[in-house]
């Protein structure tokens, strides 16, 4: 059934390790308004002597709800919204001892405070790193 499907689902992605030397921030500006047009920039940083590799980025409901996603540079792979979020597939290369900087260019479309999670799935589907993430977006 969906209980114990979906209970299981929360139970494993609450669960998973997070990556070593692996840290991520996402910026944007601290006030928008319905209808501006905004960046949000994830910087993904390996403190690693070694090349990772960024599987996916996932941001769960409802962080999305009040914005419309314009473009993502660099392009990924695949797009979808599944079990409540939002996941971008990158399948890219973050290099030894340096950053991977991937920008969500966004519209907001309306008011209200939004906030989740963002998982980063690095190396496998096996390591996350979740960090909480908000959005304020004023009415005009």
């Amino acid at each position: 059934t969906c209980i114990g499907g979906c209970f299981g689902f929360a139970l494993w992605a609450g669960t998973r390790p997070a990556p070593e030397g692996i840290t991520a921030t996402l910026d944007m500006p601290t006030t928008i308004t319905e209808g501006d047009t905004f960046d949000m920039v994830l910087t993904v940083t390996n403190d690693k002597a070694e090349e990772r590799k960024l599987i996916d980025v996932d941001f769960w409901d409802p962080l999305f709800d009040g914005v419309i996603i314009n473009n993502v540079e660099p392009s990924y792979e695949m797009a979808n919204n599944i079990m409540m979020m939002n996941t971008y597939t990158f399948n890219t290369t973050i290099p030894a001892n340096s950053e991977l900087v991937i920008t969500f260019n966004a519209t907001a479309h309306t008011a209200g405070y939004y906030q989740a999670k963002m998982d980063l799935s690095v190396d496998s589907m096996w390591s996350t790193l979740s960090t909480q993430q908000a959005i304020s977006i004023d009415a005009p």
